[in-house]
């Protein structure tokens, strides 16, 4: 449970930090979907780390548990940014990027890859 409630609260912060930044520093323009992909990536990269730093082994013992949560976490943080996107604007609040599937899903996979890599040679 553990490895999957971990990406979706990393994945909430990132999405609050997000919103904050754009209203501190003003960044209401049109953003490149590339640079805002590459920022998703990095923000999923450095909450694995904490993660790890946090919690230094994996929840899930079993090989083909493990594997089948690197696509099972994903999917689900994907889902649910899209299902919290649509719910966002059905009450006309402000949407970023990471409030969609796409955004959600890449942030998930970058996030299980790192720590299950990590996680995996930290064990060896």
């Amino acid at each position: 449970m553990g490895e999957i409630v971990g990406p979706l609260i990393f994945v909430l912060f990132a999405e609050f930090g997000v919103k904050r930044m754009i209203h501190a520093f003003d960044l209401t323009g049109p953003r490149t979907p590339a640079y805002a992909m590459l920022g998703y990536i990095i923000l999923a990269a450095m909450f694995a780390c904490l993660s790890f730093y946090l919690s230094s082994k994996l929840f899930i013992q079993s090989e083909t548990f493990q594997l089948l949560n690197l696509i099972f976490t994903p999917l689900l943080l994907g889902v649910l940014m899209a299902l919290k996107g649509k719910w966002l604007r059905r009450n006309e609040e402000e949407i970023i990027r990471l409030d969609t599937f796409w955004y959600g899903l890449v942030f998930g996979i970058v996030f299980v890859m790192i720590r299950y890599l990590a996680l995996r040679s930290y064990e060896i």
